[in-house]
């Protein structure tokens, strides 16, 4: 017998974990208890005399259990854990007590006849666990897919009950159970936690392994094996015949229902105005009782209400409609489909009668319980999208209300109050959440990718203008704005000058064409070791002619050293140092950033960078496209394309889309 102290722990983030979760993956109402066969002092098992030790369980109803926490529980020897049931399920487990009278130690034949009742709906290959010490049973049906929890219960309860099979505690017990209206689905505990005598059983019912991943490999493997098509005509068979058995409880009887409308119609017409009513009561029991609920039937519905009631007596002699008793028929037709449906089907109205079997609302006795029950749902279908796409999540818990707002708006076209989400019972929910999301998107992201890289290049769309270094002088406005390393000021349109070729400009011409140059220099002496700079342009650089001011070229010159361009527009700054640029052509106004004069060595040295790359980029994609427009690529390509279609079956006439790359 294996040690069940050498069980495997789940990992998390794990392969394993992954699987775990995708089975069982209900967070709210779980139950838990602490170990009874572990001391919760020393962490080791207790010495029993044969003894069965039950544990405490206690279902958990204020908040939905974190994977993380779920994985810890697990783990923990001392805590035992285990889960409820959502709207759907991709399992279903029947415990067998030790004591039971269909328990194989007891009776084989008894457990015999109960798995081959459950072949019959569809489940055929169970996995079978011992649940603790004590020796008792818990049978696993694992589904490929996910199947609706509650008419999985009605199936598996109805196959049971059909072959006289008893179901009850300690006998007995079906999960997901059957559940009735205000009580929820019973919680199961996990399989193969440490240190509770839970292993995996053999064909003779002695314990196997209680390693996991064996655990959820068998999982898989008999996930293929069940009879799916079988299973969901079962399902939709039996939970037809519950909910109408349901229905016909109490003073809501169906069967009274059915003869009051019975009675009223066949009393036919005794006197005027009383059309109405008859036309409503035959609608009613179309709908309900003949079943033409769907409005494809509506011509249906429309015959029967006519054909009944015109061969009612009376109908000659006191009907005031018969002049349009079709259209009346049919007017009729559609509100009574559109206020009852077929006896046993889900309701078309919203708040008609308590209906648990269509959504799951936890502990709902009003409306108002009902709708901060589905808030809640919003809330945690939210937060696991947010977790599941990855989201950004932001550092303060504003933004990330924002955020669940925003997110509960594009999932349900349906946001959720900042109230709702403050409430006790709803601000545990979500602020764990933050924290586990804002603690994972941290332990994520490294020092690299949460630096902020410079901005190279980058384009400045916010207007210039020409600012004189003279206090007294007004700044004047440019007419164009002006993008970094474009800069060109546009003066009045009177006279036009051409610009010499870039080859015959100094350095300092530089930092109009492109702001590469070594700098912009700041008094004379820097205007002369950048005039001493040599430069070659590049040749694919060409420059538009500028349209200056009639004034002197004198005048521009002297205009030329006062002239500065900044990022925004301010007020002339009388400490901006002025720069005597007599030798150039044109003024050189200088950028002024909004964050400094000059631009940084660092900076000049990133911008060279990106041009070179920018440079060898482009050299490489022209090289490439050169090769592409060879005739040796051309045929490579051609044969490349022909193999290909002939693998896929096209035929040969079919015009290509393009032309593939040969394989490097």
């Amino acid at each position: 017998m294996t040690s069940n102290h050498a069980s495997a722990k789940l990992q998390p983030e794990s392969h394993t974990f992954r699987q775990f979760k995708a089975i069982f993956s209900h967070p709210h109402r779980f139950i838990e208890s602490n170990n009874p066969y572990v001391n919760p002092k020393t962490g080791e098992l207790r010495r029993t005399r044969g003894g069965k030790l039950k544990p405490d369980w206690r279902t958990e109803t204020k908040y939905g259990i974190r994977p993380r926490v779920l994985l810890e529980r697990f783990n923990d020897a001392v805590d035992l854990i285990g889960l409820s049931f959502s709207s759907t399920t991709k399992y279903f487990c029947g415990d067998i007590d030790i004591t039971s009278s269909i328990h194989p130690a007891h009776n084989e034949s008894g457990f015999k006849k109960w798995l081959n009742a459950l072949e019959d709906i569809g489940l055929v290959r169970p996995v079978i666990i011992q649940s603790s010490f004590s020796g008792g049973l818990h049978v696993y049906f694992f589904f490929e897919e996910a199947i609706g929890t509650f008419n999985l219960a009605c199936a598996v309860e109805g196959i049971t009950k059909d072959y006289k099979i008893k179901i009850k505690s300690g006998e007995l017990e079906l999960f997901p159970n059957t559940k009735s209206y205000g009580k929820y689905y019973k919680g199961l505990k996990l399989p193969l936690q440490p240190m509770t005598g839970s292993y995996v059983v053999d064909s003779d019912y002695q314990p196997l392994t209680n390693d996991i991943d064996t655990f959820l490999n068998m999982a898989a493997m008999t996930a293929k094996s069940q009879d799916l098509v079988a299973l969901k005509a079962a399902c939709k068979k039996y939970g037809y015949t519950v909910r109408l058995e349901r229905c016909s409880r109490g003073k809501g009887s169906i069967k009274r229902f059915e003869a009051d409308l019975m009675k009223s119609i066949q009393r036919d017409f005794t006197g005027a105005g009383q059309t109405n009513d008859l036309l409503l009561d035959i609608g009613c029991y179309g709908v309900v009782f003949r079943r033409l609920d769907e409005e494809r039937e509506i011509e249906a519905l429309t015959d029967y209400i006519e054909e009944t009631i015109t061969n009612l007596d009376g109908y000659e002699e006191h009907c005031n409609h018969k002049h349009e008793i079709r259209r009346r028929c049919r007017d009729v037709a559609k509100s009574s489909q559109s206020q009852y449906w077929a006896v046993g089907k889900r309701r078309k109205r919203q708040g008609v009668f308590k209906d648990n079997f269509d959504k799951f609302l936890s502990g709902v006795e009003n409306g108002n319980q009902a709708k901060a029950a589905r808030a809640i749902q919003r809330l945690e279908t939210t937060l696991a999208y947010i977790e599941k796409a990855g989201m950004a999540i932001p550092n303060t818990a504003t933004e990330f209300i924002k955020l669940i707002i925003k997110t509960s708006q594009q999932l349900f076209e349906l946001g959720i109050g900042k109230a709702t989400l403050y409430k006790k019972a709803n601000t545990p929910i979500w602020k764990t959440a933050f924290a586990e999301l804002l603690a994972a998107q941290a332990a994520t992201t490294t020092p690299a990718e949460a630096a902020i890289a410079p901005v190279v290049n980058q384009e400045i769309d916010e207007p210039v203008e020409q600012v004189e270094d003279v206090p007294e002088t007004p700044a004047k406005n440019a007419e164009t704005p002006v993008k970094s390393k474009e800069f060109r000021p546009l003066l009045k349109k009177t006279k036009t000058e051409s610009l010499k070729p870039l080859q015959n400009k100094d350095s300092s011409d530089l930092v109009l064409y492109g702001g590469f140059g070594e700098g912009v220099a700041s008094d004379s002496k820097n205007l002369k070791k950048a005039s001493s700079l040599s430069v070659t342009p590049s040749p694919d650089l060409s420059l538009e002619p500028l349209e200056l001011d009639s004034e002197s070229h004198e005048s521009q010159q002297q205009r030329s050293q006062n002239f500065k361009p900044i990022l925004k527009p301010q007020k002339s700054d009388p400490t901006i140092s002025t720069v005597n640029l007599s030798t150039a052509s044109i003024a050189r106004p200088r950028l002024k950033s909004e964050h400094q004069e000059n631009l940084s060595i660092a900076r000049q040295q990133r911008e060279q960078t990106y041009l070179s790359q920018m440079e060898q980029l482009h050299h490489e994609i022209n090289a490439l496209e050169a090769q592409r427009l060879t005739p040796e690529y051309q045929s490579i390509a051609k044969a490349y394309f022909v193999a290909i279609r002939r693998i896929l079956g096209i035929g040969e006439n079919t015009p290509a889309r393009g032309t593939p790359s040969p394989p490097t």
